[in-house]
């Protein structure tokens, strides 16, 4: 049995597929998009830093405007390792 912390219990409470799929909405994202312009957008980057300020009680990052957050991140090595990537 998989033993969690408090810091991933926080995140878990705090996040969530309704809150990112309500985010998600706001920016137009469908819900049938392809998953490899789903999740790699730069709003769902924000949700992450978002959900990590929120549990770290750090600074909120700043909301992206409808069109940087619709903006697609790149990958940064050869390999596909999608948890490596920047905006494009």
């Amino acid at each position: 049995m998989d033993s969690w912390d408090q810091k991933q219990i926080k995140t878990l409470s705090l996040g969530g597929n309704l809150r990112l799929k309500n985010l998600l909405k706001e920016y137009s994202v469908p819900e049938n998009a392809d998953p490899d312009f789903r999740y790699f957008i730069y709003v769902v980057e924000y949700y992450r830093k978002l959900l990590k300020s929120e549990v770290s009680g750090t600074e909120t990052p700043i909301k992206p405007d409808i069109m940087e957050g619709l903006e697609l991140l790149s990958l940064n090595n050869s390999n596909s390792d999608k948890s490596n990537y920047s905006l494009i």
